[in-house]
């Protein structure tokens, strides 16, 4: 890709929580890098376990109250209009990678979901 070229990022990131909280402050740290410069990052807690990890990212990003289902589809609510990019604070996600996820949704609409070699979990 030409180093010129404006990058072509989502306005906002949800990051979904189940770890401890390292792992939350480092997805929400690589979640600022892949949303459009001053960007909105939210952070939901997957499960009632995760609650822990949001008080360490109050700071980074916008905690959305609750957890589970409920949080996720309020936190979609509150993001900007365009596409979104939501992760689990355990996948790694590239900002190349973001940017063809990103250009896939633009051009056919459909959502782009990027895989975990963590097969014991339920995000694979």
């Amino acid at each position: 890709m030409d180093s010129d070229a404006p990058t072509i990022l989502p306005p906002s990131a949800i990051v979904v929580t189940h770890g401890p909280s390292k792992a939350t402050r480092a997805a929400v740290g690589r979640a600022r890098g892949l949303v459009q410069p001053g960007g909105e990052i939210l952070v939901v807690a997957g499960t009632e376990p995760g609650i822990p990890a949001l008080l360490a990212v109050r700071k980074q990003a916008t905690v959305v109250e609750g957890h589970g289902p409920p949080a996720l589809t309020a936190a979609l609510r509150e993001c900007a209009s365009g596409a979104v990019l939501v992760v689990h604070d355990d996948v790694l996600v590239l900002p190349g990678s973001v940017e063809q996820m990103y250009l896939t949704h633009l051009r056919t609409g459909r959502l782009a979901v990027p895989a975990t070699n963590d097969t014991d979990t339920d995000h694979h």
